[in-house]
C-alpha cells in the first residue's frame, strides 16, 4: 500500500480491521521510515525494532481473532521519559544513559493491553 504512514489514525484502524494492512506490514512500514529519516530529523533516541515486531504479531493475532482494542495494531512512541521495560529511560540526558527500568509505565501497558505497537522512545529536551 503507497504511503501507508501519510494516512490518518482512523484510516489506519478502518484498514487493520479490514484486514486490508497487517499491523506486521504497518509496523515495517513506520520501522523503514524512521530508519529513513531518523539520522537527519533525530527523532528516536532508541528505536524497539524487536519490541515493535513482537508488539505487532500479537495484535494481528487479536484482530484474526476479532478481539483487541480501538488501537489494536497502530504504532506509538512515547517521550523518553516514559519507561519501557528493558530499554534506555534517559530523559535526554547523559547523566540518566545508563538506566534501564526493570518496569514499564502504565500508558504503555494500557496501550499494549489494547494492542497497540511501540515503534520507541523519542527524543526531548533535557
Amino acid at each position: 500500500m503507497k504511503n501507508i504512514t501519510g494516512k490518518c489514525l482512523c484510516e489506519l484502524s478502518e484498514l487493520l480491521r479490514r484486514r486490508q494492512i497487517s499491523s506486521a506490514e504497518l509496523t515495517e512500514a513506520y520501522l523503514s521510515r524512521i530508519a529513513e529519516r531518523d539520522e537527519e530529523i533525530n527523532a528516536y533516541i532508541t528505536v524497539t525494532e524487536i519490541l515493535a515486531r513482537e508488539n505487532a504479531a500479537i495484535a494481528d493475532e487479536l484482530l484474526c481473532e476479532g478481539k483487541g482494542g480501538a488501537l489494536c495494531g497502530i504504532p506509538f512512541s512515547v517521550k523518553d521519559n516514559i519507561t519501557v521495560k528493558g530499554y534506555p529511560t534517559t530523559c535526554a540526558s547523559r547523566m540518566l544513559k545508563d538506566f534501564v527500568p526493570p518496569y514499564s509505565a502504565s500508558v504503555c501497558e494500557r496501550l499494549w493491553g489494547e494492542g497497540a505497537v511501540v515503534l520507541g522512545k523519542t527524543n526531548m529536551d533535557e
